[in-house]
């Protein structure tokens, strides 16, 4: 799982075998001093209980299966013994599967995808009570991201990203129903320049409204944040793109949601380190970065200033976030050092008003001292979320969060292997391994 938020959170299923990180890391304390651990010979604490699985397939919901079932054979060395070097383009050629957030809408489950087989394409699969299918939104470079989609009020839109000569480009596709079912179509395009990152995200208002944010570099070392509005039922492009993030701040990888009349941009600051000390010999490095957060109009257009979320954190950020009925934003996130990605750091949960007011607390429990970075999911009008994790093992934990941040029970485990990837009130989508493909299927999961 990558460093950076929502969907440069893509999981790529390549059938590796599992790698244990951060063995024997002392944990953070919130109030900035390392917990104390057993001294030598002492006895360790019994493992606190995990909560029993409350988690099972839903009667009669459709599930699909995208990519190969059949992990193609591993690479022969040379010689019987000699280390066997893994060709990650031949991998992704035998029909790897990468995947970002889902969405969901009056229950219809979303998911953007890319298949790797002998071309990549960009897919959506789609699940609901009619079944489940894949809409095909063509060929994109290898090296795209998987493609976004946002869905409210029946209104559905997805964000390609790819590459045309070294040029990375931002595709709308509309996604409507007909008498025949779903079809595509096809919307317009944002070029983006050479130097121009690839982060982007695009959301969607019950009004139809719709705002696209991508990475923008105005002058070699500066990036902002920039918007389009889109008007989803006739694909039009809704006023100029505008800058939404300060001049001075090196703006990277946004995070859009929608509320009722409006969004939340969320998006990173690099930040210069607190210690300048040379790093320990071996240690990757990634530099810290800061949080930030803006509430924007239906148009897009700012309706305040940037409010500072994180701050003084020791490496880099990994978050995500759902807008609450109240307009409040609740966000989730960990710091995520590169050399042990954030399988000991504590996580936080922040409450940001419209008027800037920032309310933080961490979540005290040992479940959720899990590997990876956390996924917020939860339904449009609704204060209950569900916060969920993965542990090393590849086992789901998930956490019900109040509208005050506090976690409502104890967490609990059911999902297995699965990944939960867009959820509303008793219902998840996930996705589980199969071979080098992914299937997905919804799940609920009980809290009583």
């Amino acid at each position: 799982m990558t460093h950076g938020p929502l969907a440069r959170r893509a999981l790529l299923l390549l059938a590796l075998g599992p790698i244990a990180l951060g063995c024997g890391r002392k944990r953070a304390d919130p109030d900035g001093g390392p917990s104390s651990e057993p001294a030598p010979g002492a006895e360790s604490p019994p493992p606190v209980p995990r909560a029993p699985p409350r988690c099972a397939p839903v009667s009669g919901a459709p599930s699909l299966t995208v990519g190969s079932l059949r992990p193609s054979a591993p690479p022969q060395g040379s010689e019987e013994g000699e280390e066997q070097a893994v060709d990650e383009q031949a991998l992704l050629a035998s029909g790897a599967v990468e995947f970002a957030r889902g969405a969901v809408d009056a229950g219809s489950f979303f998911l953007g995808l890319l298949r790797h087989e002998q071309d990549t394409r960009a897919l959506v699969a789609v699940l609901e009570s009619g079944g489940a299918r894949l809409l095909d939104l063509g060929r994109v470079d290898p090296r795209s991201e998987p493609p976004r989609v946002a869905a409210r009020g029946g209104h559905f839109v997805g964000l390609v990203t790819d590459a045309v000569d070294g040029v990375s480009t931002l595709r709308l596709v509309g996604i409507r129903r007909s008498a025949e079912g779903l079809e595509t179509r096809l919307g317009p395009e944002v070029k983006a320049g050479k130097s121009d990152a690839s982060g982007a995200d695009v959301a969607v208002l019950a009004s139809g409204r719709a705002l696209v944010v991508w990475e923008r570099a105005p002058a070699v070392g500066k990036s902002e944040i920039v918007g389009q509005g889109l008007d989803v039922p006739s694909l039009r492009e809704k006023g100029a793109p505008i800058v939404l993030t300060p001049a001075t701040d090196m703006a990277a990888e946004p995070r859009l949601v929608a509320g009722k009349a409006g969004y939340w941009l969320l998006w990173l600051v690099e930040a210069a380190p607190a210690d300048a000390a040379a790093p320990d010999a071996g240690l990757l490095v990634e530099p810290p970065r800061v949080l930030f957060a803006r509430e924007l109009d239906e148009a897009g257009l700012p309706r305040g200033a940037p409010v500072l979320v994180v701050r003084d954190q020791a490496a880099a950020v990994v978050f995500d976030a759902r807008v609450l009925p109240s307009g409040h934003l609740l966000v989730v996130h960990r710091s995520s050092p590169a050399d042990r990605p954030s399988d000991d750091q504590p996580i936080q949960v922040s409450i940001v008003d419209p008027a800037g007011t920032v309310r933080g607390r961490f979540l005290d429990s040992p479940e959720l001292e899990l590997l990876g970075a956390p996924t917020l999911l939860g339904q449009d009008g609704v204060d209950a979320s569900w916060l969920a994790l993965e542990d090393t093992a590849g086992t789901t934990v998930l956490a019900h969060v109040s509208a005050d941040g506090s976690l409502s029970g104890p967490p609990l485990a059911g999902l297995g292997s699965r990944v939960a990837l867009a959820g509303e009130p008793g219902r998840l989508l996930t996705a589980q391994p199969r071979g080098l493909g992914v299937e997905l299927g919804l799940q609920s999961c009980r809290t009583d």
